[in-house]
C-alpha cells in the first residue's frame, strides 16, 4: 500500500511539471489570428476595427482628461504657494521699514 502511495506521489509532480511544459509549448506555438470576422474582411472587419480603434481613442481622451484635471489641480496648488510666498516676503519687507 505504501509503494502505491509512494508512486503516485512521485508521479502527481510529474504530471504537473509535463502539462506545465506542453502547455507552455502549445502557447509558443500559438497561431494568433483576427478570428472569423478578420478572415472574411470587408466591411465587417473594417466595422469592427472602427470600433476598436474609437473605444482606443476614447480610453485614451479619457486619460488625457484626468491628466489635465491633475495638471490643473498641481497649477493651482503653485499658485497658491506663490501667492503666500509673496505675501511673506511683502510682510518681511514692511516690517524691515
Amino acid at each position: 500500500m505504501s509503494a502505491l502511495i509512494k508512486s503516485c506521489s512521485a508521479a502527481l509532480p510529474r504530471a504537473r511539471f509535463l502539462s506545465a511544459g506542453f502547455i507552455a509549448s502549445q502557447v509558443q506555438k500559438a497561431n494568433y489570428t483576427e478570428g472569423a470576422i478578420g478572415k472574411a474582411g470587408g466591411s465587417f472587419k473594417e466595422k469592427e476595427n472602427a470600433l476598436e480603434n474609437k473605444y482606443i481613442h476614447d480610453q485614451e481622451m479619457a486619460k488625457i482628461k484626468k491628466l489635465q484635471e491633475q495638471l490643473a489641480a498641481a497649477q493651482n496648488s503653485v499658485d497658491s504657494v506663490k501667492n503666500e510666498l509673496k505675501e511673506h516676503v511683502d510682510k518681511m519687507n514692511k516690517q524691515q521699514k
